[in-house]
């Protein structure tokens, strides 16, 4: 038996300051992340740190500040592979003016 695998959008948010959690894998799922798409709406550059959160305990998989200029756009294409309950977080330098969106696949366990 095939099974369909659809990219899709996995999770989104605009970032505040205390940093988000756009997507968390949900019970009984695993996921493969390809694209974190970083927008920046303020009208002056900042910076982004994307970590993935696994058991509880969160580490960088970015470099320590992607800086992004004003009204631009960051992809953040290294592959993410995450089991059930993990998460992607990120931080901006700026709350409120930061658009994130993860792309990706999710299946079931």
């Amino acid at each position: 038996m095939h099974m369909a695998i659809e990219l899709k959008v996995l999770g989104f948010d605009s970032v505040p300051l205390t940093g988000s959690d756009p997507y968390e894998v949900p019970a009984a799922k695993s996921a493969v992340i390809s694209t974190i798409s970083l927008v920046n709406t303020d009208t002056n550059f900042l910076t982004v740190i994307i970590y993935a959160v696994v058991g509880g305990v969160a580490r960088r998989i970015s470099e320590l500040a992607i800086a992004i200029p004003a009204g631009a756009q960051a992809l953040f294409q290294d592959v993410i592979t995450l089991g059930a309950g993990d998460k992607v977080r990120i931080t901006a330098s700026v709350g409120g003016k930061l658009d994130a969106v993860a792309f990706g696949v999710e299946r079931d366990e």
